[in-house]
């Protein structure tokens, strides 16, 4: 895959930016949730005290400690649910303590005491195991007067449990997420820049010879829209002056042919006068030979190569000779020979040489 390509360019940085967008997401779920947890937690925490206080410390002076002691482990069951409840006395002892829970996260003996006159109605308490402990304390006081603190607790590893759970689903979820995009995106931009390549394939296909060919246009309205319609009105501007150029050409060769033949015809009475010289005759060769090569269509030399034409050229000669000994010497030489008055000789190499000559 070409790193420079406009392609790979656009589906990285789709991909980073996605990627980037999805991981503020997942850092914003992670603390969001983890507040909402934490409140939900602490919400929990303060109804069951508030239950405690309403349902048992009402008539506390009346039912007995062993009373409250027997509901709260009855319809509460704090070892079972891995929960921390205390209750302190208006005169700071302990009226009731929850034991340790069966999962052994934390020893509720090890928690601080608070007094009822003095306390933290939310805290964070670390544990000597190294986790934490989520304590929501509320006071209630009783029918006689008497201010009770009631302290409910859970371990902060339920919190814990459920955001490594979400990091584990983010971090299995989301670089799938990012495959799945990056594909998607690089299929998108290879559709998306599909026209390019047959604009590209048709505009390599356009030579001077097929200047009436036209780029397709997508009717997408942006700028690949503008950008075919722009090539293809350079093209009808190209053809325009390609057009231009072959009616001067043919103008001009019109236009040349009349007194290309006149001067053709004088050089060739003179050449035939017996009355000249062979150093003119020479000069006069030279000319006919040129004439000759200006009234072809295909003059130039690159031309005449390109298109395999054979190349017309006169060839004078110093003194008579018989005319088998022309043909064999032209056979060796790889030329055909024309034998007329001029002799015309016709050569498939060395083009346009001319050589000094006399009849």
């Amino acid at each position: 895959m070409k790193t420079r390509s406009i392609r790979f360019r656009l589906t990285a940085w789709y991909a980073g930016l996605l990627g980037a967008l999805l991981a503020l997401f997942g850092i914003f779920i992670y603390f969001t949730l983890d507040r909402f947890l934490e409140a939900g937690l602490r919400d929990t925490l303060a109804k069951e005290a508030q239950t405690i206080g309403e349902t048992l410390l009402h008539d506390v002076v009346q039912n007995g400690d062993d009373y409250v002691v027997g509901e709260i482990e009855e319809h509460f069951a704090p070892r079972i649910m891995g929960r921390l409840v205390r209750v302190t006395c208006p005169d700071g002892t302990v009226l009731y303590q929850s034991g340790a829970p069966h999962s052994g996260q934390f020893d509720p003996a090890a928690v601080t005491v608070q007094q009822p006159e003095a306390f933290q109605s939310c805290r964070e308490e670390h544990l000597p195991t190294g986790g934490e402990l989520f304590i929501y304390g509320t006071p209630y006081v009783e029918r006689t007067g008497g201010k009770y603190l009631i302290e409910a607790g859970a371990p902060h590893e339920q919190v814990e449990r459920v955001l490594h759970g979400l990091v584990l689903s983010l971090g299995i979820t989301l670089p799938v997420i990012v495959a799945i995009v990056i594909g998607g995106g690089y299929v998108f931009m290879r559709n998306a820049l599909k026209p390019l390549d047959e604009v590209a394939t048709t505009a390599e296909r356009i030579t001077s010879r097929n200047l009436n060919e036209r780029v397709p246009i997508s009717p997408t309205g942006d700028e690949l829209e503008k950008l075919s319609v722009s090539l293809n009105r350079m093209m009808a501007r190209l053809e325009e002056s390609f057009h231009h150029i072959n009616r001067f050409s043919a103008d001009a060769s019109h236009e040349i042919r009349t007194p290309l033949a006149i001067i053709r015809g004088e050089l060739e009475d003179a050449f035939q006068s017996p009355h000249v010289s062979p150093e003119l005759k020479q000069t006069i060769g030279s000319a006919l030979e040129e004439t000759e090569r200006f009234r072809s269509p295909h003059f130039l030399e690159g031309e005449w190569q390109s298109l395999k034409l054979p190349i017309r050229e006169s060839v004078f000669l110093k003194k008579p000779c018989p005319r088998s000994s022309i043909v064999s010497t032209a056979s060796t030489k790889a030329v055909r020979v024309n034998l007329a008055v001029p002799v015309w000789v016709w050569r498939l190499s060395n083009p346009y040489a001319s050589h000094t000559a006399a009849r």
